[in-house]
């Protein structure tokens, strides 16, 4: 049976093209990466073809903690939190996404 979270692994390794330096924290329950926004809308791209669903743009903002813009060029002095498994893999739980 293949999991969410090995799919959902498989979509982050498409976009970090497996650079395992890309991935700045991890610990039992979760893994937190390196990605800027544009990897963020990547990383949408990809969780789309792999679920076959669709992700509302407002929906994108989740992934990236409070405060991060989606544009590159907004700048502001929110510190913000990097994407993270636990972040994503939540997100696809409550679209019911389940286990193959």
């Amino acid at each position: 049976m293949e999991t969410v979270a090995s799919r959902l692994g498989r979509c982050i390794q498409r976009v970090t093209e497996g650079d395992l330096s890309r991935i700045i924290a991890e610990d039992s329950r979760d893994v937190a990466l390196d990605i800027d926004s544009l990897d963020v809308m990547e990383l949408v791209l990809e969780m789309e073809s792999e679920f076959d669903i669709s992700i509302p743009d407002d929906h994108v903002e989740r992934f990236n903690g409070p405060g991060m813009p989606l544009e590159p060029s907004v700048v502001t002095a929110v510190q913000h939190e990097p994407v993270t498994m636990r972040r994503l893999l939540d997100y696809l739980r409550e679209r019911e996404i389940a286990d193959l």
